[in-house]
Order: structure tokens, then C-alpha cells, then sequence
């Protein structure tokens, strides 16, 4: 024991110091750092001036100062630390090896007291220093890592207060470097930690998707390598779920806000009472809560939020620089509150809480915007709760404050901009003053920036758009038609290639029909050639996205072959991924991959397909690459006869008719409200026979209804208001050998029977089958597909008769394949029947194969159509499954089994279903059912069309269709009920 006097004593007391800052580290035991700032100020007092060690003892000093001022707050310890700091780096020669160490202590200590004071100087000279310090610290230097994490925390900063993007890229910078070189080291958690944090932080100013991901990969890892005791665990798990919640926000997956209150609450409960820094726990948490309740609207999620954001307000001190961002938090929850319950104090209370947040922060603090804007949508809803003229006004000038505010690339500014025209349109609709009509104008514009930015989030600036379309159509301004193509062209944006096929669905799903409303506005201004444009834009977006991962690139290849491979190597890797219908599975074979891992790697390839497709765009005769066709490009669709798209909006319904020499429009006499009673009816007549019932397969029993009245009243109801007018309207006769014509219904319309439309109950019987041999197709592009390469006439045949499953037997199915025997040349036919139909042996036959003949069950899942199937023995070949395939050589599916061409009703226009699959995976043609089928059918209707097809050299699509339709008519004749003639259909080619 060293007593006082002895010479000795400094250091051993130097050592306990540091012994105990060690424990403080490790343990967080705030008595240790109490005796060590002690012992250090004991230490400091006996050093004289001039002693070598001196420098040092004021370091430890302003450490431990510091590091007791994060704890409690005490305005005297960070000054004092501060001017220690900076005697002892005074004191040491920039030469010495240890100089690093002393600059970063400085700069530590100057950016604690500028977090709590906001002073502009404290961050620029904390910045400064530290670049001090990473210069003089040479490589191999043992605190490298040290000196480059602080300054990447100066340039973050930095960075929030004063919003330069070029500090955030310093800081992330700084952080990879220091994250590269601690291999290994215990620091390196930490390290992970600061780097995932500046990620995050662009990631919200800059809305770049592989920020976040990186992100959260980075302080998985960060978390993973602490133990509960580890003084950093908190914090680690705090940005973790910070950068969880920030992704929940872009992509609403619901995993990532549920992990980030997990983690959320983790970091809360290991971080004491005294810390002081568990305000911003608890207001993290608060926040993790409150997104939350923005998707699942639990009342306990606010009601927790609201409490932990009371408890943080109380627990700030006045003049604290986060103090504003608490109020506006705490705002936020005030106002949900509000919009769930309806209660006005809620709201008054939020307006309070934005409104002090607002004055509090400097005008150039880049968070001011948001407060602004918080502040201004609130009086806009207090508006339109009590029609005080005075909230309104308020509203608009504090949006204008924020859109001020808000630099140009800022993600925010979107939905600053149309915040802003929602309140200028609802002032004028208050108005309604002479005065007034330049909001109109000026909202317009506002509309159009918002949706036009290149920043913030797709559905902000989908949101946008809609708006203006809404308000140009109210005003009847010039804009409507930049306002239409603005919207679709940012549908695809919306349902992103990066996020999962079932989110992309959802999102389309959420949409509603945008596509026929625009189709809709522009039949009313006489644009019909932009009506059909528009509605092939705007519908199968899904389908449209793999088709484009799949175009040929062989023009790209001949003038910019490095772009094209490129894009060839992204768009194959990419397809595995945003097609493989479950992340279960491993699109790579060989590499096993978490869904977490598979998702970032899809979200990655998706950002770099976006980047080299605009990059493509900027090279000369390439602007319009992989962009949407303009009418002259969609018109050889029509190069086998003519196509009827059928359209319907809210107010009409409306045929567009395209043959060779354009397109003509025909006004149908129906109007939406009958078309939903006769699907209406329809649904109710297939419920009742048990056709379209969840169980409801080829095969079953179905139940007897004899409705033949209400069959024939729906079918003449359609040729009334719908079939006959087209008919006219393209000038058809009736004829032994009709013509071909295709029907693209959109909306409602996919659901009905259209080629089936006919007066049945009647002397002078007719029926679209006089006129026309009908097939359908979902969009124009898929006529526009020229025959595959190859006169071969290989077909796969697979009858699957009985399952493992509790399914009904099919025993007609082996008369079916003892038919195709029977017709295809031996040479011609592969045949798996039974248990050797399995998944593998399908998908390996399939890729050789011109024709494809599924006879079995089919099983069409409402709740997710992707995991609709073909009932094999013992397994199923599902929907996302059929949809990775490419085939090139494929020409005609012939699918004998139940509802394959039954789409999801809440995404009509997308054609989610077997058949859509079959084509997407290159079948030109495919023969489907709209509902169940009787197994007894499926001989019949399968001898009369390969009969057809097989007397011929190659396989002709236009036979099948019309031996299709000889095979319906000749059972119409001869009496079969309705239901059991009409499911069949044709569509493609």
C-alpha cells in the first residue's frame, strides 16, 4: 500500500483509477466511476507542471468528467472535462505516438457538450481534431479504430444539425474503416454499432433501400457479440431496433417492427434509472410502439407510447437539444390518438406539443421541417373537425415554413409538398373565393413536384400523384394527362422487384383499379388510343416485371455489351429471387441462405437492376428502354384479328375496340352496378352447384341445382349490355367459320363469361359463338409474342387420377391419357401418370416440351393465389413454382383440371392464377377453366382438340381454339347444362 509521500503513489493510484474505469466499462457501476474521477482529481492536484505524465492524468480526468456527465447530466463535469481535454492535448508534441488518443479524448468531450448545448462551434472543432487525430494515427496504429470512430461521430453529428450530405458519406466512411481494421478486437461490436447507425441515418435523409439492410446486418452482428452486462448492449440493441423500425416504415414487413420493440424493450431494461441517457430508450421504444399501431392500430401500443413519451418530457431538462424532437414524439401519439378515438382534446394537446417543438428548434436545424410539417397537418385536421378559418390559415403557412425548409433531395419533401396542396385545395373548398382559385393552381404544381421528386418514398409520391389527378379532374386542368402517366408509371415503384411477390400482390391489391379510371377520363376526352395505353400500363404489373427481367438484349448486346451483361447477370439473379413466390425456399442451389439473407440480397439486386436500367436510359436510342409501349407499338396485337377491351369505372362501362386499322370506341349500355349483380348472381349460382367452393374439384360430387333459367339470364344479359355492341360495333357476321377475336376484360368483367354471351331461351337463339371464336387475353403484350422457334411437336402429358390427399378420384383421367395415346404419335407423347407425376420430373420433362397436359386436381387458394396448385401424388406443384420457369419452346398448356383460370378477386386485373402462370413461363396458348369441371368433361374436350391440332405438321394455337370452340358447341347442342359447357376457355394466342 502506497501511503501518501511515498514516491510511488501517483502511480499506483494512476492504476487503480484505470483498474476501476475498466470495471465501470464492463459492469456500469456508476461507484466506480465516482471513486475514479476522485482518485483522478487527486492525481491531477499532485502532478506538478511539466511532469511527463501529467498529460495523461488529465485525460483520465476528462474521461471519467465526461463519461459521469452522460450519466448525470451535470453541466459542470462536461465544461470541466472539456478544459482538461484541452490541456492535455496542448501538452503532448504532435509527434508523439500517443497524440491520437489525446485529440480524440478532446474530441469526444466537445461533442457531448455540443449534443447538450447545440453550439455550431463545439461539432466543427470536434471535427476537426479528429481528423487531426486520424491523420497522426498511422496504419497499425493500436487506437486507429478509436481516432476514426470519433470521427465518424463528429461527422454524424455534424451532419444531423446542419444537413450536408457529404459529412454523413465522411462518417459511414470512417466507420468501415475502423469496423475493417478491429478484426478480431474487442471494439469491434462497437464499431458494427457506429457503422450501422450511420447507415441508418442516411438511410432516413436519403431513402437508399441497401443502407438499412446493411444496417441491420452490421448490428446483428454488433449485438451478437455482447454479452447483457456489456456497457454497450443497450445502445447496440437501441440502433438495432431504430434501423428495424426505419425498414418497417419503407417496406411494411411486419417481422421488422415487431424485432424492433423486442429490441427496443431489451435496451430499456438493461439501461438503469439513473443513466442519462434512458430518455432516449424509452423515447425509441415509444416510437418502435408507434409504428407499430400505424399497421395493427392496438390500443395498448399507443397507450404505452403515450406513457413512455410523458415520462421522457419530464425527465428532459429545459434548453436539452433533444427536448424538441421528445415534443414532436410526443405530438405524434397525441394525434393518432386522435384520428383512433375522435377526442379533440387529443388533438388541441398535439398542436401544443408541435408548436413548442417548432419554436424551439433554430431556424437551421434540418429537423425543423418536420416539427413545421407535424404542426401544419395537425391544424389541418383540426380544421376539418371544427371549421375554424384560423386553423386552416395556420395550416398553410406553417406547410409553407416546412417546404421551405426542406432541402430539395430531402425524402421528406414529398410529402411536405403534398400536405401543402391538400391544405390549399381544402382552404379553397372551404372558400370558395374568386381569391382563392391561384391555391388551386398553385396545389397543382405542388401535386406534380411531389410526385415527380426523386426523393422520399414511393407510396408519398404515389400518394401525390393521386391527389393531383384528383384535383386536375375536379378542375378539368390541362395537367390531367402528365397527372395520369405520372401515377402509372410509378405503380411499379409501389410494387418494387425488391419486396417479396405476396408484398407486391398486397400492394397492388391496396391499389384499386387506377388503370380503368385513367382508361375511363381519357374515353371521356375522345384520347382513345391512350385509354388502351394506359390500360396496358397500369394492369399485370407483377407479370410485367418478370417479363421484363426476361426481354432479349440482343440490340443492347451489339452497342453497349458490358450494360447488357451486366443487366443479363442481374435480371437472372433477380428473377430467382423476386419469383420464387416463398423465401422458404433457396433460389441459389448450393447456397443456403435465412429469409432475412434472402430478402437483402433480393432488395440489393433490385436497387442495381434500377440503377443499370437508368443508366441504359442515358445512352443515345435507348431512352425508352424497358419502358411501357406507346399505341403503335401494341397495334400488331391485332395482326390475327381483333381485340375487344372491356372497361368499366365507377360511372360506365365502355368497349375499345382494336383491329388493324386502329381503335374505335363503343359506350356499352350496362353500367357497373349491373355488372356486380350479375357476378353477383354467378358467384351465388357456382356456390350453391358447390363449383366454386373452397373444396370444389374435378371430380366431386357437385350438387344438383337446376338453374338453367338463371344461367340463360346471365348470358343474355351479357350479349345484351355487353358482347352484342362489340359485336356491331366491329361489324361481324354470322358464319360457319368465324373469325378469331380476344377479349381483354379488366376489372369485373374478368370474372364473367363473355365468350360464352348468348340468347338461349329463345325461337331466334344466338350467341357469340355465330360470330367469333373467342379466346382472351390479359393484356395486348401478350399477343404481340411471335411462335417459338421450332416445328417439333413434343408433349408432356401428366394424369394424376388419385392423391395421397383426401382428394375424389378421377377415373376418367386414365381415359384421358389413354386418348392422347391414342392421338399423339408415339414419338410425340411423354406421359407421367401417378406417382411418377412429381414435382421434379414435371419441371425437368416440361423444359422440351411444345405442349403441356395437366389432367388432375387443381386447388385455387383465396388467401394467397401464389400458392395456388396442381394436386400431384403426395405433393403439389404450386403457382410460384410454375412461375420461375422460362420456356421457349412452349406453345400450348392444355390444363384439364378445376378454377385454373380463377383469379384473385381483389387484384383482377393481375391475372394471378394457373393459366396466367402457364403463360408467363412462355406457353403462347393455354386452355383453362373458369370454375370446376365434371371429370366426364375432360376426355371429351381433350379428344376434340388434340384430334384437331395432331392432323397437322406443327402445333397451331389458332386450331386449338377452334377445335375448343367446335368441342362447347357441340356440347351445347346436345343439352348439357350451362355450367358444365362454359368454363372452358382459350387464352393467348
Amino acid at each position: 500500500m502506497c501511503l501518501e509521500g511515498h514516491p510511488h503513489r501517483l502511480e499506483c493510484l494512476a492504476n487503480l483509477c484505470r483498474a476501476l474505469h475498466i470495471r465501470f466499462d464492463r459492469l456500469g457501476d456508476l461507484p466506480d466511476l465516482e471513486r475514479a474521477i476522485t482518485i483522478s482529481n487527486e492525481v491531477v492536484q499532485h502532478t506538478p507542471i511539466g511532469h511527463p505524465d501529467r498529460p495523461h492524468f488529465l485525460r483520465n480526468l476528462a474521461n471519467g468528467l465526461r463519461l459521469r456527465f452522460e450519466r448525470l447530466g451535470e453541466i459542470g463535469d462536461i465544461e470541466k472535462a472539456v478544459s482538461y481535454s484541452e490541456e492535455s492535448v496542448q501538452l503532448v508534441p504532435d509527434d508523439h505516438r500517443e497524440k491520437p488518443d489525446f485529440l480524440g479524448g478532446l474530441g469526444a468531450c466537445l461533442l457531448n457538450r455540443f449534443e447538450h448545448f447545440g453550439c455550431d462551434d463545439d461539432v466543427d472543432r470536434a471535427v476537426a481534431v479528429s481528423v487531426l487525430a486520424v491523420d497522426l494515427a498511422k496504419d497499425g496504429h493500436r487506437n486507429k479504430h478509436a481516432s476514426l470512430t470519433s470521427l465518424g461521430n463528429s461527422y454524424t453529428q455534424r451532419f444531423l444539425q446542419i444537413g450536408n450530405v457529404t459529412d454523413i458519406n465522411h462518417a459511414i466512411r470512417a466507420y468501415e474503416q475502423a469496423a475493417r481494421i478491429t478484426k478480431g478486437h474487442a471494439d469491434r461490436p462497437s464499431c458494427f454499432t457506429n457503422l450501422g447507425r450511420g447507415l441508418a441515418v442516411r438511410f432516413e435523409h436519403y431513402g437508399d433501400i441497401t443502407d438499412i439492410d446493411k444496417s441491420i446486418r452490421v448490428q446483428e452482428k454488433a449485438v451478437d457479440f455482447l454479452h447483457d452486462r456489456h456497457p454497450d448492449k443497450p445502445n447496440c440493441l437501441s440502433n438495432l431496433g431504430y434501423s428495424l423500425s426505419r425498414r418497417f416504415s419503407r417496406l411494411h414487413e411486419v417481422t421488422d417492427t415487431s424485432r424492433s420493440i423486442e429490441a427496443f424493450d431489451q435496451a430499456v431494461a438493461l439501461v438503469p434509472e439513473s443513466h442519462p441517457d434512458k430518455f432516449r430508450f424509452l423515447m425509441n421504444l415509444g416510437n418502435g410502439l408507434l409504428t407499430r399501431f400505424e399497421s395493427q392500430r392496438s390500443d395498448s401500443d399507443l397507450q404505452r407510447a403515450l406513457s413512455l413519451y410523458e415520462k421522457v418530457v419530464q425527465i428532459l431538462p429545459e434548453g436539452h437539444l433533444e427536448l424538441p424532437n421528445s415534443l414532436s414524439n410526443h405530438g405524434n401519439a397525441h394525434l393518432m390518438s386522435f384520428e383512433k378515438f375522435g377526442d379533440i382534446t387529443s388533438l388541441d394537446r398535439a398542436i401544443d406539443l408541435y408548436g413548442e417543438a417548432s419554436r424551439l428548434t433554430p431556424d437551421d436545424r434540418p429537423t425543423r421541417h418536420s416539427y413545421l410539417g407535424n404542426l401544419g397537418n395537425a391544424h389541418l385536421q383540426r380544421y376539418g373537425s371544427l371549421g375554424d378559418d384560423h386553423d386552416i390559415d395556420k395550416a398553410v403557412l406553417s406547410l409553407e415554413l416546412a417546404v421551405d425548409a426542406t432541402p430539395n433531395d430531402h425524402p421528406d419533401r414529398p410529402g411536405c409538398l403534398d400536405t401543402l396542396a391538400r391544405a390549399l385545395v381544402t382552404r379553397f373548398k372551404g372558400r370558395k373565393r374568386l381569391s382563392d382559385y391561384v391555391d388551386l393552381d398553385r396545389a397543382i404544381r405542388l401535386y406534380s413536384e411531389a410526385a415527380f421528386s426523386q426523393s422520399g418514398r414511393p407510396s408519398t409520391r404515389f400518394t401525390a400523384a393521386r391527389n393531383w389527378v384528383t384535383c386536375a379532374r375536379d378542375l378539368k386542368h390541362h395537367s390531367l394527362r402528365a397527372a395520369y402517366t405520372c401515377l402509372l408509371d410509378l405503380l411499379p415503384r409501389v410494387a418494387w422487384l425488391g419486396l417479396s411477390l405476396e408484398r407486391r400482390r398486397e400492394e397492388i391489391a391496396g391499389i384499386g383499379g387506377i388503370a380503368c379510371d385513367a382508361a375511363a377520363t381519357a374515353i371521356e376526352y375522345g384520347d382513345f388510343q391512350q385509354a388502351v395505353v394506359w390500360l396496358e400500363q397500369g394492369r399485370l404489373i407483377l407479370w410485367s416485371q418478370g417479363l421484363q427481367l426476361r426481354t432479349p438484349l440482343e440490340e443492347l448486346k451489339d452497342v453497349h455489351p458490358h450494360l447488357a451483361e451486366r443487366l443479363e447477370a442481374v435480371s437472372i439473379a433477380l428473377e430467382q429471387f423476386a419469383f420464387s413466390g416463398s423465401r422458404v425456399i433457396d433460389p441459389i442451389p448450393g447456397v443456403k441462405r435465412t429469409n432475412e439473407e434472402q430478402a437483402r440480397r433480393q432488395r440489393a439486386l433490385a436497387d442495381d437492376w434500377d440503377k443499370i436500367i437508368t443508366e441504359i436510359r442515358t445512352k443515345p436510342n435507348f431512352s425508352r428502354f424497358l419502358q411501357s409501349k406507346d399505341f403503335h407499338e401494341l397495334t400488331p396485337a391485332t395482326r390475327n384479328g381483333p381485340v375487344a377491351i372491356i372497361t368499366t369505372s365507377s360511372g360506365h362501362c365502355d368497349a375499345l375496340l382494336m383491329t388493324a386499322n386502329g381503335v374505335c370506341h363503343v359506350e356499352l349500355p350496362a353500367k357497373y352496378q349491373e355488372i356486380e349483380k350479375l357476378v353477383d348472381l354467378m358467384k351465388s349460382l357456382l356456390w350453391s352447384s358447390g363449383r366454386m367452393s373452397r373444396g370444389s374439384e374435378r371430380g366431386m360430387r357437385t350438387k344438383q341445382v337446376r338453374a338453367p333459367d338463371r344461367w340463360a339470364y346471365i348470358l343474355e344479359t351479357l350479349w345484351i349490355l355487353v358482347v352484342e355492341p362489340v359485336v356491331s360495333g366491329l361489324h361481324l357476321q354470322p358464319s360457319e367459320s368465324p373469325p378469331r377475336l380476344w377479349w381483354c376484360p379488366t376489372g369485373l368483367f374478368s370474372q364473367l363469361p363473355l365468350h360464352a354471351a348468348g340468347v338461349y331461351e329463345s325461337s331466334n337463339r344466338v350467341s357469340i359463338h355465330n360470330y367469333a371464336v373467342s379466346s382472351y387475353t390479359p393484356t395486348l403484350g401478350g399477343l404481340l409474342r411471335l411462335p417459338a422457334a421450332t416445328a417439333s411437336r413434343q408433349m408432356l402429358a401428366v394424369g394424376v387420377s388419385e392423391t395421397e390427399i383426401a382428394h375424389q378420384a378421377l377415373p376418367m383421367v386414365k381415359r384421358e391419357m389413354s386418348l392422347l395415346r391414342s392421338i399423339v404419335p408415339e414419338q410425340s407423347l411423354t406421359v407421367l401418370e401417378g406417382r411418377e407425376a412429381n414435382v421434379a420430373r414435371i419441371l425437368g420433362a416440361i423444359v422440351d416440351s411444345t405442349c403441356l397436359h395437366l389432367a388432375c386436381h387443381a386447388h385455387q387458394d383465396l388467401a394467397n393465389p401464389l400458392s395456388s396448385a396442381f394436386i400431384l401424388y403426395g405433393e403439389k406443384l404450386e403457382l410460384s413454382r410454375l412461375i420461375g420457369q422460362s420456356l421457349p419452346k412452349a406453345e400450348l398448356a392444355f390444363l384439364s383440371a378445376c378454377q385454373t383460370a380463377k383469379g384473385d378477386a381483389s387484384t383482377p386485373d393481375e391475372a394471378l392464377h394457373l393459366a396466367g402462370a402457364m403463360m408467363f413461363a412462355g406457353f403462347r396458348s393455354v386452355i383453362a377453366t373458369m370454375w370446376s369441371i365434371d371429370d366426364q368433361d375432360g376426355p371429351v374436350i381433350a379428344k376434340a382438340v388434340y384430334s384437331e391440332l395432331f392432323t397437322q405438321s406443327s402445333i397451331d394455337s389458332s386450331a386449338a381454339a377452334r377445335a375448343l370452340h367446335t368441342a362447347v358447341c357441340r356440347m351445347q347442342q346436345e343439352g348439357v347444362p350451362f355450367e358444365r359447357w362454359v368454363p372452358f376457355i382459350t387464352l393467348g394466342l
